[in-house]
């Protein structure tokens, strides 16, 4: 049995992800953190982001905002602001945090949990492109866990993507068990308090959460990336 700390959503703000962290070990005790992807983005800390979800996470998968840094998922987005960020995150790492980001699977199933960025049977081909195959894919609201429950097999489904916060057991829907949850975003948006859940597989116990953080100086560097890509573009 084991207690998890889900993440999600990082976006580049490392601010947010050290308190999220810090947190969940402190205050929650968790034995495990897992991430459900976009590690990366526009909020200023790429570097840092990525060796802090490397060191302190046991699964990651990868997001479609990293997707956008990957070697084989070469398409480019289709609006600028978004092939502008992805640019220049690119710019902001290392040839060793890139390929941790390369090294991040798409989907993690456990005998636990199954955890994936959008829908939980989501598998990428490696000769297509994740950007292109999520390009409409807004992700897995409450209304749609009928969909998503058939996947879960009585276990936990951990999902991001729509930065919207909940939970929601599928036992009543005919033929399938397990919890379907999202922790929500940590670092979108950066001025709201930076969102996490708590599973703890030993009780069935879900927590939805939140804690507050610093928040200026994530905004200095939101501004100062903002000003390199052009707000036109946003």
């Amino acid at each position: 049995m084991t207690k998890y700390g889900v993440i999600s959503d990082i976006h580049g703000n490392f601010p947010a992800l050290n308190e999220v962290y810090k947190t969940l070990m402190v205050e929650h005790d968790v034995d495990e953190v897992v991430c459900c992807g976009d590690v990366v983005g526009i909020l200023g800390w790429p570097l840092h982001t990525v060796h802090k979800i490397d060191g302190v996470c046991e699964h990651v998968v990868c997001g479609n905002h990293d997707a956008r840094v990957r070697d084989d998922f070469g398409d480019r987005p289709e609006f600028p602001a978004a092939d502008d960020e992805a640019k220049l995150v690119n710019e902001n790492l290392t040839d060793g945090a890139l390929e941790l980001v390369n090294s991040w699977p798409q989907r993690v199933e456990t005998d636990d949990f199954i955890m994936a960025h959008s829908w939980p049977q989501r598998t990428i081909d490696p000769e297509e492109s994740l950007t292109g195959q999520v390009k409409h894919d807004l992700g897995v609201e409450p209304r749609h866990a009928p969909r998503a429950g058939k996947y879960a097999d009585g276990k936990y489904v951990f999902l991001g993507h729509t930065h919207r916060q909940f939970e929601q057991s599928v036992d009543k829907f005919q033929g399938q068990s397990g919890h379907i949850v999202n922790p929500g975003s940590v670092g979108v948006p950066w001025h709201e308090p930076a969102e996490y859940a708590v599973v703890d597989t030993k009780t069935d116990d879900v927590l939805l959460e939140s804690v507050e953080y610093d928040t200026d100086c994530v905004e200095e560097q939101f501004d100062y990336w903002n000003e390199k890509i052009g707000l036109k573009t946003w």
